[in-house]
């Protein structure tokens, strides 16, 4: 599949979900992960939607796939894998992925200060 393809495919799920069409946006997403392109962005994606629907297994699966393509493009990844591990009591699972988190997001953010908040109380 060419690149502008894979591309019109992920703005049309993008597009679906931001409108919370995330059913819709499965389907666009799940054909470019057939292509072979754009993995991160696609794995990314679907794993917020099974997020969303109560799926944190499957969700972990797609989020760890966004990381293998690409370490640092979805931080957010990271942080989602560590909710994932905290909420299954893994600790230590969840301390690294959210301090791989914090190496990749500006210091001094919300979200910065959340997640240490959060690794301090799991001490």
């Amino acid at each position: 599949m060419d690149q502008h393809r894979v591309d019109l495919l992920l703005a049309m799920g993008d597009s679906l979900f931001h409108v919370n069409k995330r059913a819709d946006a499965k389907k666009y997403y799940r054909e470019v992960l057939d292509s072979g392109q754009n993995l991160a962005h696609a794995n990314f994606y679907l794993g917020k939607i099974f997020m969303v629907e109560g799926k944190p297994k499957t969700a972990k699966a797609h989020f760890l796939a966004a990381i293998d393509a690409d370490f640092k493009k979805f931080p957010d990844a990271h942080r989602y894998l560590g909710n994932i591990y905290k909420e299954a009591r893994f600790k230590d699972m969840a301390i690294k992925y959210y301090r791989n988190y914090l190496e990749l997001i500006p210091p001094n953010t919300p979200q910065a200060r959340d997640v240490r908040n959060t690794i301090e109380r799991m001490r």
